[in-house]
């Protein structure tokens, strides 16, 4: 929820053609329980 209200708000602006998974944190190299 915070990355969409990010990506809606003005600091947002510069930020295009991104690409932002939905994984848990498994990209960040957490370790699966």
């Amino acid at each position: 929820a915070k990355v969409v209200l990010f990506l809606v708000s003005e600091a947002a602006a510069y930020v295009t053609g991104q690409i932002v998974y939905v994984d848990g944190g498994l990209g960040a190299g957490a370790t699966q329980r």
